[in-house]
């Protein structure tokens, strides 16, 4: 039979890194060396790069913080305004996914496959793909119109407060006038 399960340690990898990266503030850069040398010095890049995802996913939900890759050094936590771009590059990878799926799928040589429910399933996959692709299309192009009305309504509310605060300056030049005219 198979070998009994035996755990690795007192802690799960992941939660030895979540206890290096918890509390920590926006900017932190833990490197793999760090991570290494709390796991054990013995452990993969793969290895920690696994366990730090899964700490990550426990940082975002615990603390919504979440991590940015620093290529060849390790990880940094990044600001609570970082995260729009965060989502949009996973946004970006999901949808070179789905293309890569269709794609695996649309250039399959039908001929080769002789069992006919299992053709029919190549075309349905195919086809379902494809228009998941177009739903995503559509919903990024709602999703940059949104912003774009965001980023207008952003400049007009600039502009109020600039004007309201015109208008306090002239109001307190009036006051001013008024308070010395009455002494007068």
């Amino acid at each position: 039979m198979g070998k009994n399960f035996e755990p690795m340690g007192e802690r799960a990898r992941w939660r030895l890194c979540y206890d290096v990266l918890a509390g920590q503030e926006p900017d932190t850069v833990i490197t793999y060396d760090q991570f290494a040398v709390v796991l054990d010095q013995g452990v993969t890049r793969e290895k920690i790069q696994n366990a730090v995802r899964r700490a990550g996913l426990e940082l975002l939900s615990a603390e919504s913080k979440a991590l940015d890759p620093v290529p060849n050094v390790g990880y940094r936590i990044v600001h609570a305004e970082e995260h729009m771009q965060l989502a949009h590059r996973q946004q970006t990878r999901s949808r070179r996914a789905l293309q890569r799926g269709h794609d695996t799928l649309d250039y399959t040589d039908l001929n080769q496959i002789t069992d006919p429910t299992i053709r029919r399933t190549f075309q349905v996959a195919t086809q379902a793909l494809a228009a998941t692709i177009v739903m995503v299309r559509r919903l990024d192009l709602r999703h940059t119109r949104l912003a774009e009305r965001v980023h207008e309504f952003e400049g007009r509310s600039n502009r109020t407060e600039a004007e309201v605060a015109a208008l306090r300056e002239r109001l307190a030049k009036l006051e001013t006038e008024r308070d010395v005219w009455a002494a007068n």
